[in-house]
């Protein structure tokens, strides 16, 4: 019996003769074709995409007429997430700066980068800020809010309202120039109720303090969930926040050690910040009597000649080597000798460190003057470390701004904000009895960028001293410091090509003294977002409409002892937090 022949379609019939002359036909028409258009496509490709940015309004304006969504560009007020954030300059993690698009959701968050545009019944619209630059928000881990205790030297209010201002959306508290200091639970919750009273601008992270008689408190300070821990080698200008002593140093250090090398400990050490000034005493007894007898109290060059570059260097040796077999992350503050970072690149990249973990950060205003240039009796100028020359000044600027990073050893730029009433600080021109300390968070990334523009450093390098490596050395990069999936939608939208002067008029800091007024600087921050909503618009023509009053969105970050990550949680969740750890 013969088999049914198999039903195929008509138009599948053909011989195999048909068929194969079908084919060689189609192959010759498909090769004609490519070799005639893929050299204009070739051509094209690099035109279209060095132009991509030019030609992307004209995709939103298509894609706004199809009625696919709302393109809103630069407008005077954000929508609520959520919402697509696009730029044709966007600083990227690893370096990249390019058009992307941000898709910000309901919780505040980044669901997504991507470089193309797309519409949903959830990201129906587009905010374009082209082409002003879009980066993360700045992390500050150098500032001192002064409250409790202190509230009119600056407070939570007015310390995250210049934050926001320069385009910060997070600053850690240092743990003294309050009253009471920040050394045990009792007054972290203190702090913290301070915080939650008052409210704040951005997210606030909180440094425990370490003096000698409260070591024993290192593990309910890590229970309540502080970020770092901090101590003075030389005077704080604090009378409840005395220095420590060489033994001391080396006994906290032990412990600290015991503490992240226990069964179930977290394998990543919470950062140890030193002021790193040592006092030598006697070694410089000869030094300072000669000092002593024609020392002019309204003159610069001799206040930094009382902190020479010495005691910081023999500070940050001193700690580096006690700590290099433990398992310990030291981090120097405020670092302005030349001196100091050459050692410390030697300790870092010379294979001197076993265990330990050294970091750095120096100031903008080591950037930005020198003592040669500060007139007699200018006390806002006064710091410590204090500024030193030029010619070091120039080092410390290029030592920031290298394009080696092996041989780099300045980690971050921290602002040091240091306020206090005005009567403490002008003092008559009298240095030695003003204030130390340099007023400064609103202008930090001003400051970073013109010295870097100076130096024809990149954005990106920009983005990685003020935004990246403080979230992942201080631990909240789970969370902050990069455009990425998952983080907060915490970003800062400025014009990095305008400059302006630096007034008293435009300076949200409780007090106005401060030595970046009459500056000129590159760079002027336009909004910040904290998780997608906006805290800060320049647009405004009056304080009340340049930051938005009614957007005090700051949480507090909470460090867990048991696993090293960071949350956000509101001040007033902090008590269940720490049981739940």
């Amino acid at each position: 019996m013969t088999e049914p022949e198999e039903a195929t379609p008509a138009f599948g019939r053909a011989r195999s003769g048909e068929r194969n002359s079908s084919f060689h036909h189609s192959y010759i028409v498909c090769t004609a074709v490519s070799l005639l258009f893929m050299p204009i496509i070739a051509i094209l490709v690099p035109i279209l995409y060095s132009h991509w940015s030019s030609l992307l309004p004209y995709a939103h304006l298509s894609l706004q007429r199809a009625k696919l969504g709302t393109v809103l560009n630069n407008p005077a007020s954000f929508p609520e997430p959520p919402y697509v954030l696009f730029s044709s300059r966007v600083v990227l993690p690893d370096r990249f700066i390019q058009p992307a698009y941000i898709f910000i959701n309901n919780q505040g968050s980044i669901a997504i980068v991507q470089q193309s545009p797309s519409w949903s019944l959830v990201w129906k619209t587009i905010v374009d800020v082209s082409p002003h630059v879009v980066m993360p928000g700045l992390i500050d881990p150098h500032v001192h809010v002064n409250e409790p205790g202190r509230t009119s030297w600056e407070g939570f209010e007015y310390a995250s309202r210049a934050a926001a201002a320069g385009g910060t959306t997070t600053i850690l508290d240092m743990p003294l120039n309050n009253i009471p200091s920040t050394l045990n639970h009792k007054t972290l919750a203190q702090k913290i109720n301070a915080l939650a009273s008052t409210k704040s601008y951005v997210d606030i992270g909180i440094i425990g303090g370490i003096t000698m008689p409260h070591v024993p408190f290192l593990t309910e300070l890590l229970d309540g969930g502080v970020l770092a821990f901090k101590s003075f080698m030389v005077d704080s200008q604090s009378k409840d926040f005395p220095n420590v002593s060489k033994k001391n140093l080396k006994e906290i250090i032990g412990a600290l050690d015991r503490l992240s090398s226990e069964p179930g400990a977290v394998s990543k050490p919470i950062p140890y910040i030193l002021h790193a000034e040592l006092d030598l005493g006697p070694d410089e007894e000869d030094e300072r009597n000669r000092r002593a007898s024609d020392y002019n109290h309204r003159c610069y060059s001799d206040y930094e000649a009382s902190r020479p570059s010495s005691w910081e260097v023999e500070a940050i040796r001193y700690a580096a080597d006690i700590a290099n077999n433990s398992n310990v992350h030291i981090h120097i503050a405020h670092v302005s000798a030349f001196e100091a970072l050459e050692l410390l690149r030697e300790i870092r990249w010379g294979n001197r460190l076993k265990k330990a973990i050294v970091t750095a950060e120096t100031c903008p205003h080591y950037l930005m003057w020198a003592k040669e240039k500060i007139a007699l009796g200018g006390t806002l100028f006064k710091c410590s470390p204090p500024i030193r020359s030029d010619d070091n000044r120039k080092l410390i600027v290029h030592q920031a701004f290298q394009d080696d990073a092996s041989s780099r050893a300045i980690d971050l730029i921290a602002s040091d904000h240091s306020p206090c009433p005005p009567e403490l600080k002008t003092t008559d021109g009298n240095l030695t009895e003003a204030w130390g300390g340099i007023s400064g968070l609103q202008y930090r990334l001003q400051a970073t960028w013109t010295a870097a523009h100076a130096m024809n450093a990149s954005l990106s390098r920009v983005a990685e001293l003020l935004c990246e490596v403080p979230a992942r050395l201080f631990g909240i990069d789970n969370m902050k410091g990069f455009l990425k999936a998952g983080l907060d939608a915490d970003i800062v939208i400025w014009d990095p090509e305008s400059s302006q002067v630096l007034t008293e008029d435009k300076c949200h800091h409780r007090h106005k003294l401060s030595p970046y007024h009459g500056l000129k600087v590159r760079g002027i921050v336009l909004r910040t977002l904290l998780r997608g909503r906006s805290i800060y618009n320049s647009q405004g023509t009056s304080m009340h409409e340049r930051v938005q009053f009614d957007a005090r969105l700051g949480k507090l970050l909470f460090r867990s002892s048991k696993t090293g990550l960071s949350r956000s949680i509101a001040p007033d969740e902090w008590k269940s937090a720490i049981t739940r750890k």
